[in-house]
């Protein structure tokens, strides 16, 4: 596994999401290059409150955690057992 094969795929997953969604994690994460920002910092960016920005966030990866978005990257990082697949539909907090 090459890092820039992790970086290509992840990229092209985010540049899937809706418009919001987009620009709330490549600014939160610091995927434009800009370096990563506070809640807070993104919501004055786009205009909002930090809790909008929080549910545009959480919306985003839950997206990107279904299986249809993050097979090829689950293929790379080697999760892409039944398991995986399960633990990442699972609901955050729920654990088994």
């Amino acid at each position: 596994m090459l890092a820039w094969e992790v970086e290509t795929v992840l990229s092209t997953l985010v540049e899937q999401l809706p418009a919001k969604q987009r620009l709330v994690v490549r600014a939160y994460y610091g995927l434009d290059d800009r370096g990563g920002r506070t809640l807070a910092q993104v919501g004055q960016q786009l205009g909002c409150t930090r809790q909008a920005v929080h549910y545009h966030l959480h919306k985003a990866l839950v997206r990107l955690r279904h299986p249809v978005y993050s097979a090829v990257l689950r293929v790379l990082l080697d999760r892409n057992r039944r398991a995986d697949y399960l633990q990442a539909l699972r609901p955050e907090g729920r654990q088994r």
